[in-house]
Protein backbone atom coordinates (compact mmCIF):
# COMPACT_ATOMS: atom_id res chain seq x y z
CA UNK A 1 0.00 0.00 0.00
CA UNK A 2 3.00 2.31 -0.38
CA UNK A 3 2.79 4.92 -3.13
CA UNK A 4 5.00 4.46 -6.19
CA UNK A 5 7.94 6.82 -5.84
CA UNK A 6 9.98 8.20 -8.74
CA UNK A 7 13.78 8.14 -8.44
CA UNK A 8 15.23 11.60 -9.07
CA UNK A 9 18.82 11.03 -7.91
CA UNK A 10 21.07 8.08 -7.03
CA UNK A 11 23.88 8.55 -4.50
CA UNK A 12 26.57 6.63 -6.36
CA UNK A 13 30.31 6.48 -5.89
CA UNK A 14 32.43 6.23 -2.76
CA UNK A 15 31.16 6.32 0.83
CA UNK A 16 33.28 7.04 3.89
CA UNK A 17 32.59 4.34 6.50
CA UNK A 18 33.66 4.44 10.16
CA UNK A 19 33.67 1.28 12.27
CA UNK A 20 34.44 0.86 15.97
CA UNK A 21 38.04 -0.40 16.32
CA UNK A 22 37.23 -1.77 19.79
CA UNK A 23 35.11 -4.37 17.98
CA UNK A 24 37.66 -5.23 15.29
CA UNK A 25 36.69 -2.86 12.49
CA UNK A 26 38.85 -0.21 10.86
CA UNK A 27 38.35 3.26 12.33
CA UNK A 28 37.78 4.75 8.88
CA UNK A 29 37.73 3.37 5.36
CA UNK A 30 36.26 4.19 1.98
CA UNK A 31 33.90 1.86 0.15
CA UNK A 32 34.15 2.62 -3.60
CA UNK A 33 30.54 1.34 -3.83
CA UNK A 34 28.04 -0.07 -1.33
CA UNK A 35 28.83 -3.72 -0.61
CA UNK A 36 28.01 -6.46 1.87
CA UNK A 37 30.42 -6.49 4.83
CA UNK A 38 30.34 -10.31 4.93
CA UNK A 39 31.94 -10.41 1.47
CA UNK A 40 34.76 -7.95 2.28
CA UNK A 41 38.39 -9.13 2.00
CA UNK A 42 39.26 -7.43 5.33
CA UNK A 43 38.46 -9.76 8.27
CA UNK A 44 37.87 -6.69 10.44
CA UNK A 45 34.92 -5.81 8.19
CA UNK A 46 33.82 -9.30 7.13
CA UNK A 47 33.33 -10.48 10.75
CA UNK A 48 32.36 -7.09 12.17
CA UNK A 49 29.26 -6.91 14.32
CA UNK A 50 28.07 -3.62 15.71
CA UNK A 51 27.62 -0.08 14.54
CA UNK A 52 29.21 1.61 11.52
CA UNK A 53 28.50 5.05 10.07
CA UNK A 54 28.35 5.75 6.33
CA UNK A 55 28.88 9.36 5.25
CA UNK A 56 28.43 11.01 1.88
CA UNK A 57 27.98 14.51 0.49
CA UNK A 58 25.64 15.16 -2.40
CA UNK A 59 24.33 18.16 -4.30
CA UNK A 60 20.58 18.75 -4.43
CA UNK A 61 19.06 20.79 -7.25
CA UNK A 62 15.32 20.95 -6.68
CA UNK A 63 13.17 21.38 -9.76
CA UNK A 64 9.72 22.94 -9.99
CA UNK A 65 7.99 19.67 -9.12
CA UNK A 66 9.95 19.37 -5.85
CA UNK A 67 9.05 22.91 -4.84
CA UNK A 68 5.30 22.30 -4.76
CA UNK A 69 3.76 22.13 -1.29
CA UNK A 70 2.50 18.55 -1.64
CA UNK A 71 5.69 16.91 -2.89
CA UNK A 72 7.44 14.72 -0.34
CA UNK A 73 11.08 13.83 -0.81
CA UNK A 74 12.31 10.46 0.45
CA UNK A 75 15.75 8.98 1.00
CA UNK A 76 15.44 5.33 -0.02
CA UNK A 77 18.26 3.18 1.41
CA UNK A 78 17.61 0.21 -0.88
CA UNK A 79 18.42 -2.66 1.48
CA UNK A 80 19.87 -2.44 4.99
CA UNK A 81 21.13 -5.28 7.13
CA UNK A 82 19.78 -4.78 9.80
CA UNK A 83 18.87 -1.35 11.17
CA UNK A 84 19.73 2.23 10.23
CA UNK A 85 19.63 5.66 11.89
CA UNK A 86 19.55 8.48 9.34
CA UNK A 87 20.94 12.01 9.79
CA UNK A 88 20.82 14.76 7.16
CA UNK A 89 22.91 17.93 7.59
CA UNK A 90 23.33 17.21 11.31
CA UNK A 91 19.59 16.65 11.94
CA UNK A 92 18.56 13.18 13.10
CA UNK A 93 15.63 12.03 10.99
CA UNK A 94 14.82 8.67 12.50
CA UNK A 95 15.38 4.94 12.40
CA UNK A 96 14.40 2.37 9.78
CA UNK A 97 14.35 -1.33 10.61
CA UNK A 98 12.26 -2.93 7.88
CA UNK A 99 11.25 -2.52 4.25
CA UNK A 100 10.56 -0.14 2.71
CA UNK A 101 13.90 1.24 3.85
CA UNK A 102 13.10 4.91 3.30
CA UNK A 103 12.65 8.06 5.35
CA UNK A 104 11.28 11.53 4.55
CA UNK A 105 13.95 14.19 4.06
CA UNK A 106 14.13 17.91 3.37
CA UNK A 107 17.43 18.48 1.57
CA UNK A 108 18.55 22.05 1.15
CA UNK A 109 19.50 23.37 -2.30
CA UNK A 110 23.21 22.80 -2.88
CA UNK A 111 25.54 20.65 -0.77
CA UNK A 112 24.03 18.18 1.74
CA UNK A 113 25.65 15.58 3.99
CA UNK A 114 23.90 12.32 4.79
CA UNK A 115 25.04 9.99 7.58
CA UNK A 116 23.58 6.51 7.87
CA UNK A 117 24.47 4.60 11.01
CA UNK A 118 23.96 0.88 10.39
CA UNK A 119 23.82 -1.84 13.03
CA UNK A 120 23.99 -5.51 12.06
CA UNK A 121 23.54 -8.81 13.92
CA UNK A 122 26.03 -10.38 16.32
CA UNK A 123 26.35 -13.70 14.49
CA UNK A 124 29.20 -12.70 12.13
CA UNK A 125 31.48 -11.71 15.01
CA UNK A 126 30.69 -14.99 16.82
CA UNK A 127 31.56 -16.97 13.67
CA UNK A 128 34.76 -14.95 13.12
CA UNK A 129 35.90 -15.48 16.72
CA UNK A 130 35.51 -19.28 16.58
CA UNK A 131 38.82 -19.65 14.74
CA UNK A 132 40.73 -18.14 17.68
CA UNK A 133 41.72 -19.65 21.01
CA UNK A 134 38.49 -20.39 22.94
CA UNK A 135 40.06 -18.42 25.75
CA UNK A 136 38.80 -20.67 28.54
CA UNK A 137 35.30 -21.38 27.20
CA UNK A 138 34.62 -25.13 27.13
CA UNK A 139 31.62 -26.30 25.08
CA UNK A 140 29.50 -29.38 24.61
CA UNK A 141 29.22 -30.70 21.02
CA UNK A 142 25.84 -28.89 20.84
CA UNK A 143 27.48 -25.51 21.52
CA UNK A 144 26.52 -24.97 25.19
CA UNK A 145 29.23 -23.51 27.47
CA UNK A 146 30.23 -25.89 30.27
CA UNK A 147 32.83 -23.57 31.80
CA UNK A 148 33.12 -19.81 31.70
CA UNK A 149 36.41 -18.13 30.79
CA UNK A 150 38.74 -17.15 33.63
CA UNK A 151 39.22 -13.67 32.13
CA UNK A 152 35.65 -12.78 33.14
CA UNK A 153 36.82 -12.33 36.73
CA UNK A 154 40.07 -10.62 35.69
CA UNK A 155 42.38 -13.42 36.91
CA UNK A 156 43.95 -13.90 33.46
CA UNK A 157 44.21 -11.63 30.42
CA UNK A 158 41.75 -12.01 27.57
CA UNK A 159 42.97 -13.16 24.16
CA UNK A 160 43.68 -10.18 21.93
CA UNK A 161 42.05 -11.88 18.93
CA UNK A 162 38.61 -12.67 20.37
CA UNK A 163 35.95 -10.03 20.82
CA UNK A 164 33.01 -12.18 21.88
CA UNK A 165 31.78 -15.35 23.46
CA UNK A 166 28.29 -16.58 24.19
CA UNK A 167 26.95 -19.16 26.61
CA UNK A 168 25.30 -20.84 23.64
CA UNK A 169 26.93 -20.69 20.21
CA UNK A 170 25.45 -23.00 17.57
CA UNK A 171 27.72 -21.68 14.79
CA UNK A 172 30.93 -23.18 13.42
CA UNK A 173 33.91 -21.52 11.74
CA UNK A 174 32.49 -22.48 8.32
CA UNK A 175 28.91 -21.34 9.05
CA UNK A 176 27.62 -18.91 6.41
CA UNK A 177 27.92 -15.26 7.38
CA UNK A 178 24.83 -13.07 7.46
CA UNK A 179 24.58 -10.19 4.95
CA UNK A 180 25.47 -6.94 6.73
CA UNK A 181 25.69 -3.21 6.14
CA UNK A 182 24.12 -0.66 3.85
CA UNK A 183 23.59 -2.58 0.62
CA UNK A 184 21.74 0.12 -1.29
CA UNK A 185 21.23 1.47 -3.78
CA UNK A 186 20.64 4.78 -1.97
CA UNK A 187 18.32 7.01 -3.96
CA UNK A 188 16.30 10.17 -3.55
CA UNK A 189 12.70 9.75 -4.60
Amino acid sequence: NNPQLKTVQTLEGPWEVCFDPKWGGPEKTTFPALTDWSKNADDGIRYYSGRATYRKSFDWKPNTEHRTLNTEIWLDLGTVKNLANVTLNGTKLGTVWCAPWHIAIEPRPGRNVVEIEVVNLWVNRLIGDIKFDPNGVDRTPGGMATRLPAWLDGSVPRSENRYTFALYNPWKADSPLQPSGLLGPVTIK
